[in-house]
């Protein structure tokens, strides 16, 4: 048999597995496990926290579990209302099964990205086709679902917030979640029941994508099945068919009890500061310096979702959405792609339209575009020409080179980083590990099975392969160690000067960090910490406080060792507690360095 042809190969090594179902659905079990653990897993809680957003998080989740209060957040000794207390709830559950530590904080986000892999896989392996097919074929839905695994969990985007314990994937995993069960009771309007109850656990994932981040999480669904049901003109059947009453109980039951508590608690400060603040004037206007423009998700969507980013306009192209015709005489079914289309196009949109951007607000939408690419693969995979298309042929093409781009970047990175203060001789150790021309030998090897692939007859096809098995290497193999050199850099000397707090604190004695936010600290201090950027600020709060006859005399300050001179601080001013990498850590009078910084 001629192994160029590949659907005719294929057939026949998968025909004796359809004999044997146990064994695929084995295969795909293992399949599901090694990407998720590869992906999420693999040293989650090997490396400290991450400042600037993670610590703060983690701190609040800490706070609960420490005080007993799960209403009301808390950090740094303030409240926290920026987001709702599903991360904090779940991080806080961890740390009290598996102990306080970088790794219990970061399970949820690893539990819940792995659920969406595994919803995802499901969906596709069920209606993982699309109208151009007539009737998919078992091989054409296994495909779709395997490739899919592979892209759902091996992109940047989702195993970077997936590795992390903040709000970002909660979020995204929730609500896609709640999106992908909309689908499943959509697609099956032939089996009441399971519709029903696909249907009701839409209304809990929205609810707990409410609990995550707030009103957005039914907002967006909301709005995607809205868009998608007039665009089939099927919206009145939907109004039918769904359980609105035990679905709304659902919902109000899981959602809104937290609020009504919370708001009790803290009364108009919570109003003001969530749905005034975090909510409504995000979308608005600028919030915590962090503008855009109208073009802000374009590269955010093509890093994050790279390399299958480059893929997403073929396989718009592909899809016809304005053959809308074709798509309303289609089965639901196979209605996936469509359905896919309008997720990512709304959530990228919509925030687009806000005023505030930052790169985790495309999160949700990249679910959609794995399934989007994942049925465009499935389908090449399956019943595609032996040539690819012009357009394909030239995406294909600009593929190669980004992986040899990567390739030379890698290996050339040592050079390219600039020598930074704060974390002195990381580019030296970088270049001494040999990460970079592992890195490279990674992109390089998988840019020449490219070559290789778009060589040969029909096996182009397989061009999706390379760029996983790069991303598994990658993960596997380097992003470990490459994190912990960084974190041994950037992380490790904040976590052994917090270390050194604690052993000299004395009772009641402040912490300030000077020229710098570093969240992280106030974690691994466990106590408040006064974050200042200029003295001006010091010599007020100074002054302030100067007036408590019970303040302690002496403080602690936390600084890079460059601002030191800043602070007209000669040697025998302070004692000297410690400096790691570009850090140090001093104790002076209060009232000596009021003096100084007031004659600067």
């Amino acid at each position: 048999m001629n192994k160029s042809n590949i659907p005719e190969y294929f057939n026949s090594k998968i025909n004796p597995i359809k004999k044997r179902p146990q064994l695929i659905w084995f295969f795909s079990l293992l399949w599901l496990s090694i990407l998720s653990g590869i992906a999420f897993f693999w040293h989650l809680g090997d490396i400290g926290l991450v400042d600037k957003t993670e610590p703060m998080f983690v701190e609040a989740s800490r706070q609960m579990v420490v005080t007993g209060d799960w209403i009301t957040p808390y950090w740094n000794g303030e409240t926290r209302f920026d987001k709702p207390p599903l991360t904090y709830w779940l991080s806080g559950i961890a740390f009290q099964i598996f102990g306080i530590n970088e790794g219990a904080a970061r399970l949820p986000a690893a539990l819940l990205a792995t659920a969406l892999v595994a919803l995802g896989f499901y969906t596709l392996r069920r209606f993982g086709c699309l109208p151009s097919t007539s009737e998919a074929s078992d091989k054409q839905l296994w495909l779709s679902a395997w490739i899919g695994a592979g892209i759902l969990a091996f992109n940047p985007a989702w195993i970077a917030w997936g590795r992390t314990g903040v709000s970002d994937m909660p979020l995204a995993s929730t609500m896609s979640l709640s999106l992908l069960c909309f689908f499943c009771g959509y697609a099956q309007p032939e089996k009441p029941k399971a519709q029903r109850y696909w249907y009701l656990a839409f209304s809990v994932f929205a609810a707990l994508a409410v609990l995550a981040k707030g009103p957005i999480g039914i907002i967006l669904p909301g709005m995607i099945i809205v868009a998608f049901g007039l665009y089939l003109g099927n919206w009145r059947q939907l109004l039918v068919e769904i359980p609105w009453l035990v679905a709304s109980l659902l919902f109000v039951a899981i959602a809104v009890p937290w609020f009504i508590a919370v708001t009790a608690a803290n009364g108009q400060a919570y109003i003001d500061s969530f749905f005034g603040l975090h909510n409504f004037q995000r979308f608005t206007s600028v919030v915590s310096n962090h503008p855009g423009p109208w073009y802000y998700f374009i590269p955010v969507l093509l890093v994050g979702f790279f390399p299958w980013s480059l893929y997403l306009p073929v396989t718009v192209a592909h899809l016809g959405f304005w053959r809308r015709k074709r798509w309303q005489s289609a089965p639901r079914s196979q209605h996936l792609g469509i359905f896919a289309l309008f997720w990512l196009t709304i959530i990228f949109v919509f925030f687009s339209i806000s005023v505030t951007k930052l790169p985790s607000y495309i999160l949700p939408a990249i679910p959609a575009a794995g399934i989007m690419v994942a049925l465009f693969w499935g389908e090449k995979m399956a019943v595609a020409p032996s040539r690819p298309s012009q357009s394909l042929g030239v995406t294909a093409i600009v593929n190669v080179l980004l992986l040899v781009a990567l390739a030379v970047a890698a290996f050339l990175s040592p050079r390219l980083i600039r020598e930074d203060p704060v974390i002195p001789g990381f580019p030296s150790a970088l270049q001494a590990s040999g990460l970079p021309w592992q890195t490279a030998l990674i992109w390089g090897i998988a840019a020449i099975t490219a070559v290789w692939l778009l060589l040969r007859r029909r096996w182009w096809r397989w061009l999706w392969l390379p760029n996983l098995w790069g991303l598994m290497a990658f993960i596997g193999l380097i992003a470990w160690p490459a994190s912990a050199l960084m974190d041994s850099y950037r992380q490790l000397p904040l976590r052994q000067l917090s270390a050194r707090v604690v052993q000299v604190r004395q009772p009641q004695e402040e912490l300030f960090l000077i020229g710098f936010i570093r969240p992280s600290v106030v974690y691994y201090t466990q106590q408040p910490v006064k974050f200042f950027y200029d003295a001006p600020v010091i010599v007020s709060y100074l002054e302030e406080t100067s007036k408590n006859a019970q303040e302690v005399p002496t403080v602690l300050l936390m600084l890079e060792e460059r601002l030191m001179p800043k602070l007209g601080l000669s040697p025998q001013d302070y004692e000297d507690l410690g400096m790691r990498g570009g850090y140090r850590l001093i104790r002076v009078n209060k009232q000596f360095l009021l003096q100084k910084l007031t004659n600067l």
